[in-house]
């Protein structure tokens, strides 16, 4: 279906041809991380059958993140609007999130074209059988970018977007749209979107205001999350409450 060169390929000529200038180092004295988020999408089982041997099958990237900075606990805020990490594969992860936000946006609303179908419980949906996604990492300034239509494309430098001053931070227009808050406010726009009864049961008819409330009552996110950590990620730091509490 696909090999590894095929996608190191796909992501290398995206980075080159559908991202500007604006961001990148220098080839000649600078380089950096790059990571991206390939869809792979084979033909539904009925198209299949009519192409036996000759399945085929579509790649897209739909997210990229490069990068290999943090800007430091100093620097690291409370308010949820800034980028604490800037290391290519979380900038990556980041944009995915984005991207995943926008296709709930488009399945809530029975709109066509996104990834999801609706699950066997209310609220619920699953990913569609015949669509997978590969992560793709290689050494290779931070940009993010999103395949959502509204402001695709980010560029920050020091967890702001680019260009900012002093006086500028804080403010929403100097947010990056993959920062905590950002992608908080498109989460609880999209419950906003959903009737109670179609919410995750852990959700519903709960005076939740935070990012760390949302986030502890999550049952599936907490409970998946504990699994991981005890399984293979027991030395990850993990930030306080703090930085958590955050609306």
């Amino acid at each position: 279906m696909w090999s590894a060169d095929e996608v190191a390929g796909l992501c290398y000529t995206h980075y080159s041809t559908k991202l500007p200038k604006q961001g990148k180092p220098d080839p000649n004295r600078e380089w950096t991380l790059l990571a991206a988020v390939v869809k792979v999408e084979s033909a539904p089982e009925r198209e299949a059958c009519l192409n036996v041997g000759n399945l085929q099958v579509t790649k897209e990237v739909v997210a990229m993140g490069t990068g290999t900075k943090c800007i430091g606990r100093a620097r690291m805020r409370k308010t949820g609007d800034i980028l604490n990490d800037s290391h290519a594969e979380v900038v990556a992860k980041r944009s995915f999130q984005r991207y995943l936000l926008h296709q709930l946006w488009l399945a809530a609303s029975h709109q066509q074209g996104s990834i999801f179908s609706p699950g066997t419980e209310s609220g619920k949906w699953k990913l569609k059988p015949h669509i997978t996604f590969i992560f793709f990492c290689s050494h290779t300034p931070s940009i993010s970018w999103s395949a959502v239509p509204e402001q695709p494309l980010d560029v920050t430098s020091n967890g702001f977007k680019q260009g900012t001053t002093k006086k500028g931070i804080g403010s929403y227009q100097t947010r990056s749209r993959i920062c905590k808050v950002e992608l908080f406010h498109v989460f609880q726009r999209l419950m906003a979107s959903i009737s109670q009864e179609n919410l995750p049961e852990s959700l519903r008819e709960k005076k939740l205001e935070t990012y760390w409330e949302y986030k502890e009552a999550a049952a599936n996110y907490q409970e998946a999350w504990k699994a991981l950590h005890s399984q293979a990620l027991g030395t990850w730091v993990k930030n306080t409450k703090d930085y958590l509490q955050f609306t």
